[in-house]
């Protein structure tokens, strides 16, 4: 195209794209009407009162869908005709379904076509087959109803940029359009592989792991090929921390998933295990790697546990010979202390799983009430019988705690999906391989991710350099290249406070493996909203624009004191646990402290 035919054309979408929002608009507008006009009726009928509490839900779901709709319409349109037909249509996809718009969602079957090259094309699903011929594709990035990017090909002329605005890959509000837009085809592929079974999603840091999980979710509650055999409280999701909770169920909802339980070991277990003001301990120092580990053996020692009101009792049966005199001492410190740690949970949860016949959770349900019969929300306990679990991290898992998962997935049809990746291990005793989730896994259930889109060649570079096995892509982006400066700890907080003056807009981490340290920083930057300090275990999971590394000394790697059995795994656990931290910037790297680092 020429530069005018470019601008005519790019004219053309911006008018088509004005006029879907405005339809949007109009039905953002009408639904509450409805709601309303369904909330006098249900106040008039107790017959078909949950007939009308029914259909306010579904209403309520499509206002949500299209909020979030308006800001970026579609990221793909397809000109095509279909074997048969005469005439021509423009379908569009997106995160959500506008039927009237023909905007359809990127789950159902007919928007795999936007893999697919100008020319004929065949779409499969449960209805049989489907084929015809794409015309004209083109690829957009929107933002907030404006274009910033746009691209066509057709059957006569090859790929050609139309349009592109200069943005920042900073701009948080840019990352799931992308994500869900720049999805490969293989990867589509997978998220629409057949249900139940085991689905083992591996790959480095930054890979688009989870992003590929959380989109089978999605899809399975989504698509019509699934969407009778799971629903929204038949699912739920294994984080390792509050934190990472509470970045999902931020994400979720832009995927359409609001429903779904997001939870950890910790909490779960509270909702089953009969316990009062008790506590979950997670910090698990150098110093506790020889207790931690006996606990381990004791543990895999025992090949069934009958549960005892009395959980101590319980936990000294299993522990007891393995545990040294400051081993014991350190019981009863947890006893007084009414803590419970990730071995404990594994000891206590497999005892009761014994005596309930599977796990009883405590729900929310509702129940039509009275003689105005009003639905009223209540709690009871149900047996847990999940369709779909996914476990974020499973390699931060026992093996224990993956066998107690899976006793709650629906035996004929469920499916367990595991997210990970062995070289980010931070825990003693966790599972290290894939015998670890019990079972056989069919080759095509294990998905092995390579490519890395969250950071830098630099980034990458400096990892390879240190001695970490990374592959650097071909294609990447680059950016500045990584600063490891030598610093005395006041000097240190004096760079960190000058660049944070230049990285006002972007989000930063501050992590160390120094909590002293990092007290010092939460008190300093306690004021700027887009700074997270935290250790480098907390890090797991999450990203920043630029990140600090701080503190670096020799204590960072050390391994001292301990039996030789353990040395190598605790020394294993702690680069493992560097390389996370490394892998956090997905744009700028600084790492300072008193000496250089490098791995022994």
């Amino acid at each position: 195209m020429t530069a005018d035919q470019k601008d005519q054309y790019l004219e053309q979408v911006k008018a088509t794209l004005e006029h879907k929002r405005e339809v949007i608009v109009s039905e953002l507008q009408r639904i509450p009407e409805e709601i309303l006009t369904l909330k006098h009726l249900s106040q008039e009928s107790d017959a078909d009162k949950l007939s009308y509490q029914t259909m306010i839900a579904t209403y309520r779901k499509r206002y949500n869908d299209l909020q979030h709709l308006h800001p970026s319409p579609y990221f793909n349109s397809c000109l095509i005709k279909f074997d048969g037909e005469k005439d021509f249509r423009e379908l569009y996809f997106s995160k959500f379904a506008f039927d009237q718009e023909n905007i359809y969602s990127w789950a159902s079957p007919i928007s795999q076509i936007r893999f697919e090259v100008p020319g004929a094309f065949m779409v499969r699903s449960h209805g049989g087959e489907q084929g015809g011929e794409i015309i004209k594709k083109d690829q957009y990035l929107i933002n907030d109803g404006k274009i910033l990017f746009l691209s066509t090909e057709s059957q006569i002329a090859a790929r050609e940029l139309i349009y592109q605005e200069y943005f920042s890959s900073r701009k948080t509000a840019f990352v799931l359009p992308e994500i869900v837009a720049q999805m490969e085809k293989a990867q589509d592929q997978v998220i629409r592989s057949s249900f139940g079974g085991k689905l083992v999603v591996t790959g480095p840091a930054g890979s688009g792991k989870t992003t590929l999980a959380l989109h089978r979710v999605a899809y399975l509650l989504q698509s019509p090929e699934t969407a009778d055999q799971v629903s929204d409280g038949e699912v739920i999701v294994f984080v390792q921390d509050e934190s990472t909770r509470d970045y999902f169920s931020h994400l979720l909802p832009e995927l359409g998933i609001r429903d779904v339980e997001i939870t950890t070991l910790a909490a779960w277990a509270k909702n089953i295990l009969p316990l009062v003001d008790w506590t979950i301990t997670e910090h698990e120092t150098d110093a506790e790697a020889s207790y931690v580990w006996a606990k381990v053996q004791g543990l895999r020692a025992q090949q069934s546990l009958e549960w005892q009101t009395d959980w101590f009792k319980l936990l000294q049966a299993v522990y007891g010979d393995y545990l040294d005199q400051a081993g014991h001492a350190r019981l009863m410190v947890q006893k007084n202390n009414k803590q419970l740690d990730r071995l404990d949970l594994a000891v206590l949860l497999r005892a009761i799983a014994g005596i309930d016949n599977g796990f009883q959770i405590e729900k929310d349900y509702y129940s039509l009430v009275g003689k105005t019969k009003e639905l009223k929300r209540k709690k009871g306990k149900f047996k847990a019988d999940y369709k779909l679990m996914i476990i974020d991290e499973f390699q931060n898992y026992l093996p224990e705690h993956l066998a107690i998962f899976s006793q709650a997935v629906n035996a004929k049809i469920g499916e367990m999906v595991y997210i990970g990746d062995f070289n980010q291990r931070v825990r003693l005793g966790t599972v290290n391989n894939l015998s670890g989730i019990g079972g056989e896994l069919p080759a095509e259930r294990l998905v092995q991710l390579s490519k890395v889109y969250r950071n830098t060649k630099e980034i990458l570079t400096y990892l390879k350099e240190l001695g970490f096995d990374v592959v650097v892509p071909e294609m990447i982006k680059s950016g500045p290249r990584v600063e490891e400066l030598i610093l005395t700890p006041a000097e240190e907080l004096e760079y960190v406070t000058e660049k944070l003056m230049e990285l006002k807009e972007v989000s930063v981490g501050i992590l160390s493996h120094n909590e002293e340290l990092l007290k010092t920083y939460q008190q300093q930057f306690s004021q700027y909203s887009n700074v997270k300090v935290m250790s480098l275990i907390d890090s797991q999971g999450v990203e920043f624009d630029a990140v600090f590394l701080v503190g670096v000394d020799g204590e960072l790697l050390s391994v001292n004191g301990l039996p030789v059995e353990l040395h190598a795994e605790v020394s294993h656990i702690k680069k493992d646990l560097l390389y996370i931290a490394l892998t956090r910037a997905m744009n700028s790297l600084y790492v300072l402290g008193r000496q250089h680092l490098y791995l022994s």
